[in-house]
């Protein structure tokens, strides 16, 4: 199981825009000093990686790719939600290093889930708050959950209302450890907005019923045309690659659940 989780990672690395692009240039020059490969075959590799990097570069270009997955569900309104009795926030990545203010340890994608996590607790006060995510490894005091909590708390979050869940390595994980907590409950699921449609395949496996509450953005629903649109930019490139990440994953669901049906 360790070995198709490695795998799989390291296919959805090596698929994204900026290692493909990158793989396909180098083997375009590897093949120019073979005397055996046709130069066509060298110029093609090299550019079919060139073209891959730029069109990723472009806003524009992210904002089309991300966009239809991000917009997906619609924003979060606590005022048709009365009741809610699970927060649940979704796990993301973290660091501990010592150098840096607690803040600065929180992954952006992390950060926008728990902050929103903190003002539900105020909407939904009798609510628990639910902390998914990695355990800890031979280079961590905290699991990611743990870490979470601790800054939650000295936010004001009092300890009582947070419940961890513990060792969940990716999506298929959480659903099936999270399903215990959030079976026959009023649950409420933050995560990014690019996750969401991944996460409606995974936990409807399991028959969990949530409202979605999308936090972190990487587009809007309309641009302002500009210039700048069709320059190349990293924050675009980062946009691409979480894009394809996405689609990536939603393929693979698709696939698993169509052979599990058959």
């Amino acid at each position: 199981m360790d070995f198709l989780f490695a795998l799989k990672k390291i296919i959805g690395l090596v698929l994204s825009p900026l290692p493909l692009s990158l793989i396909l240039i180098v083997i375009g020059y590897v093949f120019l000093f073979k005397q055996s490969v046709k130069v066509l075959w060298a110029k093609s590799f090299i550019g079919s990686g060139l073209f891959i990097l730029f069109l990723s570069s472009l806003p524009i270009f992210s904002h089309v790719l991300i966009k239809p997955i991000e917009f997906s569900v619609k924003k979060f309104d606590a005022s048709k939600m009365p009741v809610a009795d699970n927060i649940v926030v979704l796990g993301c990545y973290s660091t501990e290093d010592k150098a840096l203010p607690q803040i600065a340890n929180i992954h952006e994608c992390s950060l926008y889930r728990i902050v929103e996590a903190y003002r539900l607790s105020k909407v939904y006060p009798q609510a628990a708050v639910i902390l998914s995510g990695w355990d800890k490894g031979d280079d961590r005091t905290y699991s990611h959950p743990e870490y979470l909590a601790n800054y939650l708390i000295r936010l004001g979050l009092p300890p009582q209302r947070i419940t961890l869940s513990v060792g969940n390595r990716d999506t298929v994980d959480e659903a099936n450890a999270l399903a215990k907590h959030m079976r026959g409950k009023n649950n409420l699921i933050v995560s990014s907005a690019s996750h969401f449609k991944r996460i409606n395949k995974i936990f409807a496996q399991q028959k969990l019923d949530f409202t979605p509450v999308p936090t972190e953005y990487l587009t809007k629903d309309k641009v302002h045309w500009h210039w700048q649109l069709f320059l190349p930019q990293a924050n675009a490139l980062y946009t691409s690659q979480r894009a394809w990440y996405e689609y990536l994953g939603n393929s693979w669901e698709s696939i698993k659940q169509m052979f599990a049906s058959s």
